[in-house]
């Protein structure tokens, strides 16, 4: 009995695949960063919270859209590399760098317009002139629309919210830890092919 259930599971998954159409793309993206207050603690002391002037992002990602069909909302799923640069209270640069890998789940509306949801884990390394550099897990979730421009270009507007935590920056001796979160406003296209 557990071989029957099994052969056919088998067959069944092997035809589901076998009509999902997978469709590579490219991604180019840009806007705005907005970074949190940061909490720091030098040496285990709270310290002022650190503030940031609002920035600029850029995005680049290669990704895969898999679909079954026209009554079935796509999934994607990508790689993307994104800069972001912010100043902080006392005019130093701070940069985060992430290397994401990101879910998509496109919501079918049978119109050009299409309403995304989104979840990424990955890597930060986050930056500041001033104390130097950490690597960090960082995580995201956000929503966005699609337009279709033609077949093969989408216009994309989406919405992050991002956080890295436990970064940590020596100098001198002294040790800071940072928890640094953010929201990102971004415009795009994206090329299938």
């Amino acid at each position: 009995m557990i071989r029957k259930i099994l052969i056919v599971s088998i067959a069944m998954s092997s035809t589901a695949m076998a009509q999902t159409k997978i469709t590579p793309y490219l991604s180019l993206s840009g806007g705005y960063g907005m970074l949190n207050d940061s909490d720091i603690k030098l040496n285990g002391v709270d310290l002022p919270e650190a503030t940031y002037d609002d920035g600029t992002i850029i995005e680049g990602a290669v990704g895969l859209k898999f679909d079954k069909g026209m009554d079935v909302s796509p999934l994607r799923a990508e790689l993307a590399l994104a800069h972001q640069t912010n100043d902080d209270q006392d005019g130093d640069e701070t940069t985060m760098q992430t290397l994401m890998v990101n879910a998509y789940l496109d919501i079918f509306t049978g119109t050009p317009l299409s309403p995304y949801l989104t979840i990424g884990a990955g890597t930060a390394n986050v930056d500041n002139e001033a104390v130097g550099d950490d690597d960090s897990a960082a995580l995201q979730a956000g929503a966005g629309l699609g337009y279709a421009l033609t077949k093969n270009i989408i216009l994309d507007l989406k919405y992050r919210y991002i956080m890295a935590e436990d970064l940590e920056f020596k100098s001198a001796g002294s040790k800071a830890t940072v928890e640094i979160s953010g929201h990102q406003l971004q415009l795009g296209a994206r090329y299938e092919f």
